[in-house]
């Protein structure tokens, strides 16, 4: 029996959440569901059929939000986790961007700053366990029926904070604003860590981001998790170092397109 799965996510997380399942190769049927912040998120919970087994959401607050709204149902709803090493590696990316190197106090993340966490203390310290431990013990402070408020409060704090001058890059978990924002002029891009498991899935990336009309950055080189640096390299979350070239290239090819990517080609790389 193939179990049916329903994915409550946003536009910007969609064709990453697909390729992971795909990945996956589980004996269920994924459905994707995709939330605005104009949206109803409890319209949306109740377009789910009853056969669907199980509700997997990108975000810890609309899980709590569906459970809020309907006690009743007993079906398994829980959020995805965190990678935590990945936020290590896009924060490491971040400080040495552009060539030169980012102080980390010049880097907002609003995830972080609700467990009153700074950036260079996740990087440099030991604080006490994974962020969706940290995030799902964490007492939300808006219930889960205000959650279109909440967002639009989010919204416009993470404005605020944009236009104080004091960060270049913020890194949020409300995927839904990132429209919103670059309305208002915030610069957006979509940071990607190449891995075994997307790898095959770069052209795709690149597609959603001129779909989107934002920037994509491919990080092909990782540090090894702490959880994997007992492991075989080729049990390791990181591509091999010929792997990486060929991404590396392939992401300039993707970003610059044939003709350029020729020209840059014979100035750099011949």
């Amino acid at each position: 029996m193939r179990y049916k799965i329903a994915v409550v996510t946003t536009e910007y997380m969609q064709t990453h959440i697909k390729a992971c399942l795909a990945k996956l190769d589980l004996d269920c049927d994924f459905s994707i569901y995709l939330y605005d912040p104009s949206d109803d998120l409890y319209e949306i919970y109740r377009s789910i059929p009853d056969g669907v087994a199980g509700i997997m959401t990108s975000g810890n607050r609309f899980a709590r939000a569906i459970q809020e709204n309907a006690p009743g149902d007993d079906r398994v709803i829980v959020p995805l986790a965190l990678d935590d090493a990945a936020l290590h590696r896009l924060f490491w990316h971040l400080q040495r961007k552009s060539g030169k190197l980012l102080e980390p106090g010049r880097i907002y993340c609003d995830f972080l700053e609700r467990m009153h966490i700074s950036v260079e203390e996740f990087l440099a310290e030991d604080y006490g366990g994974s962020l969706t431990r940290a995030m799902n013990m964490e007492r939300e402070e808006e219930p889960g029926e205000n959650l279109q408020l909440s967002e639009m409060m989010q919204y416009r704090k993470l404005l605020a904070v944009w236009k104080t001058g004091e960060f270049d890059t913020i890194v949020t978990r409300f995927s839904g604003l990132i429209p919103l924002l670059r309305e208002q002029g915030v610069e957006v891009k979509l940071a990607v860590s190449l891995t075994p498991q997307n790898r095959e899935e770069l052209d795709r990336l690149f597609a959603v981001g001129a779909e989107l009309g934002v920037p994509v950055h491919v990080d092909t080189y990782m540090m090894p998790a702490g959880r994997e640096r007992s492991l075989p390299f080729d049990q390791q979350a990181r591509l091999s170092p010929e792997e990486a070239a060929r991404g590396r290239v392939r992401a300039f090819l993707l970003a610059m397109g044939p003709e350029s990517f020729l020209e840059f080609a014979a100035r750099h790389l011949m």
